[in-house]
């Protein structure tokens, strides 16, 4: 499906839910043990373990929250030593703490433990909980960039997955720049570009 929208076959309204698809969804074709890492430098954690479980907006109970039927949070990944709750914003969009408040209630009424944590991924939150961690779209992209790049250079099955992230992510507005590298800066992602990023990130870890 995301390949028919991809050459614009299709039209689909950008929203956060497209946006989490396009880019956690797709996220999980990388081998599990690069995508266990990538977690582990989002959320600064020395080992998660292997990813065990892994759902899109599931339904949890809506007890001693304000919500009628129930609360769903984006994603939720069990590793062995961890359970993370991911809710994503549209870049530009906050999140508020009554809504990070009502998806760990949420956890609790279905897991009942704490051995949790919410990432954020929006351009403002307030984390007031220990257990929630808030990173930007711009944080999110180079530790992204960090953790599969070399992957795909190495493999080239894996270009092509990175080149589609690339190029859904510009379509929902998400453009970074690389101030590491000179020949990058400012430019904004989107098919053409995303190439001669690709040739110019291979020249840098050849070096």
């Amino acid at each position: 499906m995301y390949k028919a929208y991809l050459h614009r076959k299709i039209d689909i309204e950008t929203k956060e839910d497209t946006l989490t698809a396009s880019f956690f969804g797709l996220l999980f074709y990388y081998p599990k043990d690069l995508v266990r890492r990538f977690f582990e430098k989002i959320l600064e954690e020395q080992d998660l373990g292997d990813i065990i479980y892994y759902e899109f907006w599931p339904h949890w109970s809506a007890e001693k929250t304000d919500n009628e039927n129930y609360v769903e949070p984006d994603l939720f990944i069990r590793f062995e030593n961890l359970d993370l709750i991911i809710e994503v914003k549209n870049p530009g969009i906050s999140i508020t703490e009554a809504q990070i408040k009502k998806e760990l209630k949420a956890y609790e009424n279905e897991y009942n433990s704490d051995n949790k944590k919410l990432l954020a991924v929006a351009e403002n939150c307030i984390c007031n909980e220990n257990n929630c961690i808030s990173k930007t779209w711009r944080e999110i992209a180079f530790i992204y960039y960090d953790t599969f790049y070399k992957t795909s250079f190495d493999n080239f099955v894996y270009a092509d997955l990175t080149d589609d992230i690339l190029t859904l992510l510009s379509w929902h507005g998400i453009t970074f720049e690389f101030p590491q590298w000179e020949n990058l800066v400012n430019i904004k992602i989107d098919y053409e570009n995303s190439v001669k990023i690709f040739q110019a990130l291979s020249e840098i870890y050849e070096q």
